[in-house]
């Protein structure tokens, strides 16, 4: 949503009460939002790239075969393995 001054608003009308920004507002440029925790906010891209590997490695444990899409999951789960055991 766009405010009276010209910025850009981002609102999060179904889970706002749920959960503090950070959980939503991990992945901005710091400035660019809000004060954020620091410590959440790494919690909460960790816990991304944890979902990441756990729907990689759920996709590769099925039958698959050597198609593009299954080399895009195993270089996102690599990209994602490395961020969680650097």
């Amino acid at each position: 949503m766009r405010s009276e001054s010209g910025g850009w608003l981002m609102i999060d009308w179904d889970t706002a009460p749920a959960a503090p920004p950070e959980r939503d507002l991990w992945d901005l440029t710091p400035g660019d939002g809000p004060a954020l925790r620091p410590g959440l906010v790494e919690l909460y891209r960790l816990r991304w790239d944890l979902v990441e590997v756990a729907g990689g490695l759920a996709r590769l444990r099925q039958p698959h075969g050597a198609t593009a899409d299954d080399d895009e999951t195993w270089a996102d789960l690599e990209e994602s393995a490395t961020k969680v055991a650097p």
